[in-house]
């Protein structure tokens, strides 16, 4: 059976890049040639038809390296580390275990989370990995008219380097189109701005303090533009949020999907529930929140986004 790479990053906790530059390495090997930075990067060129920059390979072979799924024979070297890789996967294997243990107890206490109503219906339940989920999202938000989401920090707002990261990019270019371009859809964020969890993904890409702060208020900056360009999108901040991170889509006036974001295997996944009912009981849920939350606009909005700023410079390794 052959296996996707995109599958095999998912497994393996990586990015597309870091999982194509494994690949590459791969075949280095292969091939009977010397994995060095120099043919690994024209092995890359010729499996994936684009150039790498050798500061970037760079960075990503430390990565491989630190994580024990590439081994630097000589100091030019690489080779790939199959026993390191075996040891991830088996964690792989174990984490999403429990996680569909978790699930399947999930499934069973709908009720308790929205409502005795969901006694009444036969959801569709689907459980979506990293490479999956946003994928349905921006499938779901095509026809679309009302989207609400609860969030650790609003994703509208990344950047490509970390919309790719996340494998949020095609999700993200669906937002902006159709919120911001056709102006067909409207977007409410309810969202705690936590800088903890830009930092932490942002540092897997820049080793710099100072780039990655500056990426961090670039992101927040960007944001706060959204917030007073466009009348479709509003953003509301609760700092101790109460319940689950999750996303409910709307069509022609009535809630149709619901998707729960998980977090227990490093990279997001998801459940996607399709369900009128649960959809219905989970935006109820949403709007309890957003009537404890404060919306982001005017000087006490820009107060709010400064503040955030400061926040991750506590984060942002010295």
């Amino acid at each position: 059976m052959d296996f996707d790479l995109d599958e095999i990053a998912a497994w393996l906790g990586l990015t597309q890049q870091q999982n194509q530059i494994l690949s590459s390495i791969a075949a280095c090997e292969a091939g009977k040639m010397e994995s060095n930075p120099k043919n690994i990067l024209l092995e890359y060129e010729k499996q994936f038809g684009k150039s790498l920059q050798p500061n970037n390979l760079f960075t990503i072979l430390k990565g491989l390296v630190d994580a024990k799924l590439v081994d630097r024979k000589s100091k030019a070297n690489y080779v790939v580390d199959v026993a390191g890789i075996r040891a991830r996967l088996l964690r792989s294997k174990d984490l999403r275990m429990r996680e569909s243990e978790e699930l399947d107890s999930f499934i069973g206490s709908l009720s308790k989370y929205y409502g005795s109503s969901v006694l009444e219906v036969s959801p569709q339940v689907t459980y979506l990995d990293s490479t999956q989920l946003f994928k349905k999202i921006s499938w779901e938000l095509q026809d679309a008219s009302k989207f609400y989401v609860a969030s650790r920090c609003p994703s509208i707002s990344y950047p490509l380097v970390l919309s790719n990261k996340l494998w949020m990019t095609e999700y993200i270019d669906t937002l902006n189109y159709r919120c911001f371009n056709k102006k067909e859809l409207e977007i409410t964020y309810l969202t705690r701005l936590s800088t903890s969890h830009l930092v932490s993904h942002l540092s897997e890409i820049y080793r710099d303090r100072d780039t990655l702060l500056s990426m961090v208020d670039s992101i927040l900056d960007n944001l706060w533009s959204c917030i007073n360009t466009f009348e479709n999108m509003k953003v509301f901040y609760l700092p101790n949020p109460v319940g689950l991170y999750l996303s409910v889509v709307e069509k022609n006036k009535n809630p149709t999907d619901m998707f729960l974001f998980l977090q227990s295997t490093g990279n997001l996944s998801g459940l996607h529930i399709k369900s009128a009912k649960i959809s219905s009981e989970a935006k109820k849920t949403f709007e309890q929140g957003l009537d404890m939350a404060t919306q982001l606009t005017g000087s006490l909005g820009k107060k709010i986004i400064e503040e955030a700023k400061k926040e991750a410079r506590t984060y942002a390794i010295k």
